[in-house]
């Protein structure tokens, strides 16, 4: 799996089908850039009431492999990252994941390849912050796009399909869809349209 590094506080879902594992595994790591850095994760249901927590202490800078355990399956549920004055980095889960929120990645020594659904009537507006960098875009392997951000910048990704976007450091939000990017291909989560 890959790696995703962060320093805002994104929230991600996670799908927990029916069966006899109902736990949500992922391996964590919370290095504070001061002595006043911290970290946590929250394990959420969609209303927002916490099922559980893990709290990262400012010594406490090993991974750490954290397990939470759903009440019931076949739902959606919540991660909520917090990692004030730390940098965070996961790796996982073991379900079907995606962040909510924009994300600040930092720079990240190998690229990272992020992936999301692209609606083909819809398209996603995007917002990219100056502090990324080279951005590659692709549709089933195919490069589609390209681009170096030095200075905000919007972007209009038109097609229909599960889109990969990779570089090694990235600060943007989508603007006219839900945002859901996933770590691997096959955790990408398909918005709900009316």
């Amino acid at each position: 799996m890959p790696v995703m590094r962060f320093n805002n506080d994104p929230t991600a879902i996670v799908y927990i089908p029916d069966g006899d594992d109902l736990s949500v595994r992922i391996n964590v790591l919370n290095v504070p850039s001061n002595k006043h850095g911290s970290g946590s994760i929250e394990f959420l249901d969609m209303n927002g009431d916490q099922l559980d927590n893990f709290m990262f202490s400012n010594e406490n800078r090993n991974w750490n492999s954290i397990t939470f355990t759903a009440p019931e399956g076949n739902k959606f549920y919540k991660l909520k990252f917090s990692n004030p004055s730390s940098w965070m980095s996961i790796q996982g889960p073991n379900r079907p994941f995606a962040f909510m929120d924009p994300l600040d990645t930092g720079v990240m020594k190998k690229p990272l390849k992020i992936w999301t659904y692209v609606p083909n009537h819809i398209g996603l507006d995007m917002s990219f912050k100056y502090l990324t960098r080279n951005i590659i875009i692709r549709n089933n392997g195919v490069k589609v796009d390209g681009f170096y951000v030095d200075e905000p910048i919007l972007k209009h990704i038109s097609g229909d399909g599960i889109y990969s976007f990779e570089t090694t450091k990235a600060s943007f939000r989508v603007l006219n869809t839900p945002h859901l990017f996933s770590l691997t291909k096959e955790q990408t989560i398909y918005p709900q349209f009316e």
